[in-house]
Formats: structure tokens, sequence, C-alpha cells
């Protein structure tokens, strides 16, 4: 039976992106080979239909072994943090599942590393000591998953910021607190605010991107006017690691939300947004069609 592509337009497999990965980190075919216990003529050919699905090469091959390309690098970023996400998360369903009653939260990447979280992280904690028998499974996502998670179902309801528009129909939302977004640049950048907007003239503008092409184009246009510069070209990378890469590597500047990731002050800086310019929100969203009992309870507690 042919195996399932998981990314049919690019014709590419979790089989390949999970070789990639452990090439990537043994930095030799010979080594990846024996760490997935198959030959190396076999993961030879795997890596071939890889790069010939991504469509660009991924590793220079010499005879020391074989080291990432800046394409690699990128998607080495990306892939490695989807591929984590996914095992966790297999592995946090199954033991959660088989314990206690469950409310499945979607919320952002940058979950775990921004204070913009922590009004709903109190509400968390006072909900699980409220109700013992259930357990709050919160599950990380980039924009685009995160607002197509309550769509696809398996989540009682996902944590958004104001600006996206969801494309469900038959949703509620409420505003919960304030989310700060910021212009990303290089920690090597001579940038130190924002109150010389005119020198972001001309540059390319890296922001995340929603399942809303339109709108998302829009906005950051509209926010790179109110601060008062006018971008050279804007690109969505499809996630925040990409995104953040890019910045880091001095390729332009980024509007993204906080992840400041273990290392991160080294490689990347943050400048705040005024809430007056972005007016952003964390919005709650949920289906009312589809509410379970232990999201309503969860609904009950916000203020």
């Amino acid at each position: 039976m042919a195996e399932p592509y998981i990314l049919p337009e690019h014709d590419i497999t979790l089989q390949q992106i999970h070789a990639f990965l452990v090439i990537a980190k043994c930095h030799s075919l010979s080594k990846a080979a024996g760490e997935m216990f198959i030959s190396q003529p076999a993961l030879s050919k795997t890596l071939k239909r890889f790069e010939e699905g991504i469509g660009l090469p991924l590793f220079v091959r010499s005879n020391q072994g074989v080291t990432l390309t800046e394409a690699g690098k990128a998607l080495y970023l990306a892939f490695r943090s989807i591929y984590e996400n996914l095992e966790r998360t297999i592995t946090w369903v199954k033991t959660a599942m088989s314990t206690q009653r469950i409310l499945h939260m979607a919320v952002p990447l940058n979950y775990d590393f921004s204070d913009d979280y922590d009004f709903i992280k109190s509400l968390v904690e006072k909900y699980e000591e409220k109700y013992a028998d259930i357990r709050i499974m919160e599950s990380l996502f980039d924009l685009k998953q995160l607002c197509q998670s309550l769509e696809y179902g398996g989540v009682d309801m996902m944590l958004i910021p104001s600006f996206i528009d969801s494309n469900i129909r038959f949703v509620n939302r409420r505003r919960i607190s304030e989310f700060e977004l910021c212009v990303a640049v290089s920690a090597e950048s001579p940038y130190k605010g924002l109150d010389q907007p005119e020198l972001f003239d001309h540059q390319t503008v890296y922001a995340m991107a929603t399942t809303n092409s339109t709108g998302d184009m829009e906005y950051i246009e509209n926010l790179c006017g109110r601060l008062g510069f006018t971008p050279g070209k804007i690109e969505f990378p499809p996630n925040c690691q990409t995104l953040l890469h890019a910045v880091r590597l001095g390729h332009g500047i980024g509007i993204s939300w906080t992840y400041d990731y273990p290392g991160s002050s080294a490689d990347i800086r943050y400048l705040p947004i005024p809430h007056a310019l972005s007016q952003l929100y964390i919005d709650v969203v949920w289906n009312p069609r589809e509410i379970s009992q232990e999201a309503q309870r969860f609904l009950d507690m916000l203020p």
C-alpha cells in the first residue's frame, strides 16, 4: 500500500521529515542510518525524495559528512518544532484520556514564553483546583494552525489575538486581556527602539500568517503606516520559528509576538509596539453548538 502523504502539495511524508531531522542532527548519512536501523542506500533514497518534494537542496555533501544549507536550517527549525510537538501531544493525549476528563484548549506557540497569558494561566490553576477530576490540556499551535484547530475538531476552545478572523461559522468570542505585539530585530542590529521609524523604511517585513491572507496583508500594511514607515515588501513565513530565523540572520525585521525561548536574547531584540497602535487583545473562541460541560464551566469563570 502506498505511503500516505502528510503534505500532498509538496509530495512529502512524515517518514521523510523524520529522516531529514535525524540526518541534520547526526551530520552523517551513515550515522543517521544506524540510528534509524535502516540501510544507508534506503536513507539516501528517502532524502532524495524529500529534497525533490521540497524543491530545494537541503544539505551540502562533503567527505566530512553533510551540513544544512540556509534553506535546510530554516526547515529544520520549523519541522523540529512541529515533530516534537506532535510527539508530545500524542503522548499527552494517550496519558490524559486514560485517566481524567479533559478540557482541550488550543493556545499560541508563545504561551509559555510571554506574560500576556498570565491571567489565563491563573484561571487555569483556579479551574483545576475547583474541578479536580478535570484536566486542562493546552496544545500549542502557530497562528494558521490555531485558526484551524476549532474547525477541524479535537479542541473545546482556543486563545487567539483579536485581529484574527477565524473564518469559522457559529463561533463566539470573548475578550480576555491585552496582547503585546513587537517589532523583532536582530540582536546585532543598531535599532534600539521605535523612536526613528524611518530607519525601517523599505526593509522586508516578516509577519505571522493566518488563514486570511488578504486580511493579514491589510493589517500589517496599516500597522506599519501607523508606526511611521513603509516596508519594502511583506512576507509571511510558514511559522514563527522561520520568521525569527530570518530576522536573526538580518534579512529584515519581524512583526510578531514575543517568543523568549532559551537563548533568544542573544539572537533577537523585541521592540514593543504601543497598545494604542496595535489595539490587540487575547480572545477566547468557542463553538456554542458543540460546547462541552467542561468548557462551559471554564467560560463561567471568565469575568
